[in-house]
């Protein structure tokens, strides 16, 4: 099955990834590939999560961030600025400034993806594989439960509190029709996978109209036994258009 960000919220890509190096240029990187792979007039990758024991794998299926959080923010920011009021950037998602709040106010679409990637310390991802459902495959609200994540201050004192949905499990009456992806024995430098945030004008058929992907770690039972754990890294890239886009 050939997916797609459009059709599923979920795409494959091998064309651009190369060898790991550093963040730096990874995010480089990435911004090149993503901003030319869906023809976006600004690619920012503002933030990621290294992972690298099972401890830190989510394995609950669920979404980065609740979609309605993005609409309700970037409402917020358009009401500061027509006020003429100035708004800290640590009011933002991190990684995000009020520059990127103003591309994404003026852009006619807007987009947030996570880009995922095994980065070791075998060549091939035989372990904790991540599964994403096709987000076409949506059912309805029953299909999920909503909850907020909360985080320890940081260093400077600041904590963050996010919107999030996670899908419910058997025992709660889980639908039964999802559709899951994943991709065995991924490349460590050569291949990645992106998967939708947030998409302010979504192309995807859902049929509860959510653009976002639920998506979690799994026990896979015929991972070699003594198959060390994955590390993996995922980046978030805010992606905006000026331009009408399909």
């Amino acid at each position: 099955m050939n997916l797609s960000i459009k059709n599923h919220g979920i795409q494959f890509v091998t064309e651009g990834i190369c060898p790991f190096q550093d963040m730096e240029t990874y995010y480089a990187q990435l911004e090149e590939i993503t901003k030319k792979l869906f023809k976006a007039s600004r690619a920012k990758a503002f933030c990621h999560a290294a992972r690298g024991n099972s401890e830190g794998y989510g394995t609950w299926a669920h979404t980065d961030h609740a979609p309605g959080s993005w609409s309700t923010e970037m409402a917020k920011i358009a009401a500061t600025q027509q006020s003429n009021q100035s708004l800290p950037d640590h009011f933002l998602p991190p990684g995000l400034t009020m520059d990127d709040a103003k591309n994404i106010l003026k852009a006619k679409r807007f987009a947030v993806i996570s880009v995922w990637r095994y980065l070791g310390p075998t060549q091939k991802c035989r372990k904790s594989h991540l599964a994403l459902l096709d987000a076409s495959s949506l059912q309805g609200p029953d299909d999920y439960l909503h909850f907020e994540l909360r985080t320890a201050p940081d260093s400077s004192g600041l904590s963050y509190s996010g919107q999030n949905f996670r899908l419910k499990a058997k025992e709660e009456g889980s639908n039964t029709n999802h559709r899951w992806f994943y991709f065995p024995n991924m490349d460590k430098d050569s291949e990645a996978i992106i998967f939708l945030v947030y998409d302010s004008k979504p192309t995807f058929d859902s049929h509860c109209h959510i653009p976002t992907v639920f998506h979690a770690a799994f026990f896979d039972p015929f991972s070699p036994p003594e198959e060390p754990e994955r590390q993996s890294v995922d980046v978030r890239i805010l992606l905006t258009w000026d331009h009408n886009v399909e």
